[in-house]
């Protein structure tokens, strides 16, 4: 169930959830219920506690936000909405509400809050026909990254991280042509596997950083076609907690959206602090192997 507001600055029509901020000495469960039975009338304790936190960056009344919302499932029948509890400021601009299908979500073209909202019902837990929106985003957000698909012009920024003497001393090099070549290969991941690292962009200076996030290994010698979650920045960005960021990040698409018993993550043995992070991570040592002709240890967590 939707409401279609109107942003009293610019007038933009939008459709949304019901919700709203978190008064002083709430839960988010809390407030969710307290929203959801003041804008619609629809029973608190139908909401399933267990929220997906997104960041979201938006323009609402001339103000511009960046902050993480938490979103719950409720489990109701369509029914009659009672509108009378809603807040005056709130009803004032209320122009319409109406359930809708997940059809004609998957076709309506116009803004809607949240983005992409089969997949997050998806995710929430929601039934058939909702699960088929079950995918890893293609576009996330974090407190301090914009995880992102890959774009000519990351080739460059990128191939010079991979010219970092910090990257050398594990990694081999990648000119720019190899770093080209990597990035087709991506694409062709997010293709054929659904999921693929993204571009990991600073929102404080619009910059590329690296690159963050799950890939599917078709050739991992120890167990068939396991999710790794991994993470390459730029040195100028270390010891920030952005590699520990955008990992947990990723971790919840793998928990949330991907029926992958194992998720695990490699380094070669020497990289302490890339180890680190995937032990603030959670995730906890399992061996070492010999993949692609180097020594490599392995991390994992199971569900």
């Amino acid at each position: 169930m939707l409401l279609r507001f109107e942003d009293p600055h610019d007038h933009r029509l939008i459709w949304e959830v019901p919700g709203g901020g978190i008064e002083a000495g709430e839960t988010p469960l809390e407030a969710a219920g307290r929203e959801l039975f003041e804008e619609s009338g629809l029973p608190p304790e139908s909401i399933v506690n267990r929220p997906v936190v997104l960041w979201r960056s938006f323009r609402f009344n001339g103000r511009d936000f960046h902050q993480p919302e938490h979103f719950f499932l409720a489990h109701v029948r369509a029914s009659d909405l009672d509108f009378s509890r809603m807040p005056p400021d709130e009803a004032r601009i209320l122009r319409d509400h109406r359930w809708w299908t997940k059809s004609e979500l998957d076709a309506y073209e116009g803004p809607v809050v949240p983005e992409q909202p089969a997949e997050l019902a998806a995710r929430l837990g929601a039934p058939a026909p909702w699960t088929a929106a079950r995918r890893i985003p293609r576009q996330l957000l974090t407190e301090r990254l914009l995880l992102r698909q890959w774009l000519p012009e990351d080739v460059a920024p990128l191939a010079e991280i991979y010219q970092q003497p910090e990257y050398l001393a594990h990694m081999p090099a990648l000119d720019l042509e190899g770093t080209r070549i990597q990035l087709d290969r991506f694409a062709q991941r997010w293709q054929q596997d659904g999921l693929c690292q993204w571009a990991a962009v600073d929102l404080d200076s619009g910059k590329l950083i690296g690159r963050i996030g799950l890939i599917r290994h078709h050739d991992w010698p120890v167990s068939a076609d396991p999710v790794e979650v991994g993470w390459t920045l730029n040195r100028d960005y270390w010891g920030r907690g952005l590699a520990t960021e955008g990992g947990r990040a990723s971790m919840e698409c793998w928990r949330d959206l991907l029926d992958d018993e194992e998720l695990i993550s490699i380094t070669r043995p020497a990289n302490l602090r890339s180890r680190a992070v995937m032990e603030r991570l959670g995730l906890t040592y399992r061996g070492m192997t010999n993949w692609r002709g180097n020594d490599s240890v392995w991390y994992a967590t199971d569900r």
